[in-house]
C-alpha cells in the first residue's frame, strides 16, 4: 500500500505531507514539529505529554497498517496539539469541536516555518516541483518501478528517495526569484537550508547571508503579515487564512 501510494503521489503530483490522523480521530491532528509555544501551553504539554503520546500512538498504528514496525509520521508532529486538546477534555472545558477548541485555547493555527515536502504548494506561487519528465528519469535510473514488484525494496531508506529530494526538500541552491517570493510570505523560519546555500542571480551565485538582508529591506511588512499559511489539509495542500 505504501509503495503504490508513492507511485500515485508521483503521477498525481500530490503532496506527501498530509494529515492521516484526522480521519481516524478528529482530536489527533498532524502538524509540523516546529511549533512555538507560549508558557502556559508549554506547561500543559509537559503535564499531559505521556497521556497524549499514548493517545497519538493508537492512531499512529492504524494510520499506516502496511508499514512494518512503523507508523505514520512522528510523535512531535502531533503530541503537543493532542496534549492541549486533551487538557480541555480532562478539565471539562471542551466544546467537542476541534477547531473551536483550538481557538479558545488561543492557538493561532498559523504555519510559522516554511518547509517544502514533495509536491506541496502546488497551484500556489510557492510551487517548486520539478518537471515530471526529470522525476521519471530518476525513477527509471533506479530500476524502473522495481518498488512495485520487489517486496524487499524499502523506498523510505533508498537512494531513490534521497535523490527525489522532497521528504522534506534540502536546499543547497535557490534562485533569487523563488527566494524573493518566499520572503514576502508570513513565515518566521525556514528549513532545510544548508549552511553553504548559494543563491543564483543571473549567471552568478552568492551566499545566502549576502542576499537575504537586502531582500528583507524590500519587504512590505503589512502585506507579508497578511500572507499567513494555515491548516494542513487532508490532501496535503497548505491553505491561507
Amino acid at each position: 500500500m505504501a509503495t503504490s501510494e508513492t507511485i500515485r503521489n508521483e503521477l498525481r503530483r500530490q503532496c506527501v505531507f498530509r494529515d492521516f490522523y484526522r480521519s481516524l480521530s478528529p482530536r489527533i491532528l498532524k502538524h509540523h514539529q516546529w511549533v512555538v509555544l507560549k508558557r502556559d501551553h508549554a506547561e500543559i504539554v509537559i503535564q499531559r505529554a505521556t497521556e497524549a503520546l499514548l493517545l497519538w500512538k493508537e492512531t499512529w498504528q492504524y494510520a499506516a497498517p502496511d508499514l512494518l514496525n512503523m507508523g505514520e509520521g512522528c510523535s512531535d508532529e502531533s503530541v503537543p496539539g493532542t496534549a492541549l486538546l486533551l487538557d480541555l477534555e480532562k478539565t471539562e472545558r471542551s466544546t467537542g469541536n476541534t477547531w473551536v477548541d483550538l481557538s479558545r485555547l488561543g492557538v493561532e493555527q498559523q504555519c510559522l516555518t516554511y518547509v517544502l515536502w514533495r509536491h506541496c504548494f502546488t497551484e500556489s506561487r510557492l510551487d517548486h516541483s520539478e518537471n515530471i519528465a526529470k522525476d521519471l528519469d530518476i525513477v527509471m535510473k533506479h530500476g524502473k518501478f522495481r518498488m512495485l514488484t520487489d517486496r524487499e525494496f524499502n523506498f523510505f531508506k533508498s537512494a531513490l528517495k534521497r535523490e527525489l529530494n522532497g521528504y522534506p526538500a534540502v536546499f543547497d541552491t535557490l534562485s533569487i526569484e523563488y527566494l524573493w517570493k518566499l520572503v514576502q510570505e508570513g513565515f518566521m523560519f525556514a528549513r532545510k537550508f544548508v549552511k553553504e546555500l548559494r543563491v543564483t542571480v543571473g549567471n552568478g551565485n552568492f551566499p545566502l547571508a549576502e542576499v537575504l538582508p537586502a531582500l528583507w529591506d524590500l519587504v512590505d511588512d503589512f502585506n507579508a503579515s497578511q500572507r499567513i499559511w494555515t491548516r494542513l489539509s487532508t490532501e496535503g495542500k497548505p491553505r491561507r487564512v
